[in-house]
């Protein structure tokens, strides 16, 4: 067991020394895995030093605990990351709320404006297919009557 706590030592100087691909760790993460290094390191001395051996069932709660030490900040969303998400979801008012159902038709009517207004009216079209037939003498007819132009054609319309 004294090889092996010596072998983690070499091990741990060799990846703290290695400038690998790996990015960065960040100062927090460094310390986190400097603990479970030293917590580790002791587990091994106790063990060399009492030549007991724990139970699976022992090991497996040892772990557990650890496990719920170290992410237990993470699992309950503290972290800043997560303020920034938006939220994409928001629930559907119900019926009795009168003001977010007319706030929810307003804002959709508007969107369904702009929208709108993005979109080319009838003259505008007719005017782009005229520009289309008078720059295009010579149209490919792919299938069925649709008229198709190539990028050299289109970039003489642009």
């Amino acid at each position: 067991m004294a090889e092996t706590a010596k072998e983690l030592k070499s091990e741990d100087c060799d990846n703290n020394n290695a400038s690998g691909d790996a990015k960065p760790m960040d100062i927090q993460q460094i310390k986190v895995n400097n603990y479970m290094k030293d917590r580790l390191r002791k587990y091994i001395k106790k063990l060399d030093d009492t030549s007991t051996s724990t139970t699976k069932e022992e090991s497996e709660k040892t772990e557990a605990d650890t496990f719920r030490q170290l992410y237990k900040p993470k699992l309950e969303g503290n972290m800043e990351s997560y303020k920034k998400i938006p939220k994409f979801y928001f629930k559907i008012p119900r019926p009795d709320e009168v003001l977010a159902q007319k706030l929810r038709e307003e804002t959709r009517a508007q969107f369904l404006q702009k929208k709108s207004k993005e979109l080319l009216d009838n003259s505008e079209l007719k005017h782009l297919w005229s520009l289309l037939e008078k720059s295009n003498g010579s149209y490919s007819m792919a299938n069925n009557d649709e008229l198709m132009i190539d990028y050299l054609q289109f970039r003489k319309i642009r």
